[in-house]
């Protein structure tokens, strides 16, 4: 849930580092083939249904889980994903959840819609259906149509769920104010409530030529109701607003290394828990 009031990315701080974030990788495989992928050079695993169980156990016995979200590569590919969001929420009654998910198993997701508190977040880069093919290097995200019904559906689960649409801002495609204005017209018109406008991280090269900068205070008045920065400038230049109804935050990291980033989340890839993606190996 984008907060007016906290930085999504960074989260509130935690002086303390008692609370934690886990992120949970299913699976590095994926569908799709996206140029700025920071996983795509990296090979995949058997994920080890017990051993996540040993070390998440711990973690819940021993420190107050805030947030899991489940990743990948695409993670309702795995065979197991249904089943761990549904242990991960009959531990953890309170805590959000989060799908990291490039829309393309609808079906899947809707597995899951009985549960309760589950952020839905669905990669959509582009409005136009063709163009965001041609970044996925896919047809297998869902078409225009399969999401808005998707949406309707999850409107009648649980007033919890819900979905938060992330866009890459990409040079030559929504790269501009402009075309921000109108993937926020289109995301409200299918009911989508709340947007994410992502920097690409320069994981790739295709990342580092395609980067672009929209200054999103350029949105007129009448739309840019309220605006929160970050705490922590040194770190990022995140901004939280409200357009037309919509929550939307745009993600403007300073750091390409999240190990850096307070409050980094714990990983569990490979059968091993990090701080971080690629940071030092906690457990495992």
């Amino acid at each position: 849930m984008i907060d007016s009031n906290v930085c999504y990315k960074c989260g509130t701080p935690d002086p303390m580092g008692k609370k934690i974030e886990l992120t949970i990788q299913l699976t590095n495989k994926c569908n799709c083939g996206c140029t700025f992928c920071s996983n795509s050079n990296f090979p995949d695993y058997e994920f080890d249904k017990n051993k996540f169980i040993e070390i998440f156990s711990t973690l819940k016995d021993n420190y107050p889980i805030i947030k899991v979200a489940f990743t990948g590569g695409e993670p309702t590919l795995h065979p197991l994903f249904t089943e761990m969001v549904s242990y991960v929420r009959e531990n953890l009654s309170h805590t959000r959840i989060v799908i990291n998910t490039n829309g393309s198993n609808l079906d899947k997701l809707k597995e899951i819609s009985s549960l309760k508190g589950i952020e839905y977040g669905i990669s959509r880069h582009h409005y136009d259906e063709k163009i965001n093919a041609e970044i996925f290097k896919s047809r297998a995200p869902c078409s225009n149509e399969q999401l808005a019904e998707f949406t309707k559906f999850l409107d009648t689960t649980d007033e919890s769920n819900y979905i938060l649409m992330h866009c890459n801002l990409i040079k030559g495609k929504i790269d501009n104010i402009e075309e921000v204005k109108t993937y926020l017209d289109w995301s409200k018109d299918i009911g989508i409530k709340q947007v994410g406008f992502v920097e690409l991280m320069p994981y790739t090269q295709a990342a580092k030529d395609d980067k672009v900068e929209v200054d999103f205070l350029q949105l007129p008045n009448d739309y840019f109701l309220l605006t929160r920065f970050a705490e922590r400038k040194e770190i990022c230049k995140c901004i939280n607003f409200d357009y037309k109804g919509i929550k939307v935050y745009n993600r403007r990291m300073c750091t390409s290394n999240c190990r850096n980033v307070p409050n980094a989340p714990l990983v569990y890839n490979y059968n091993r828990l990090s701080k971080g993606f690629g940071g030092d190996i906690i457990w495992g």
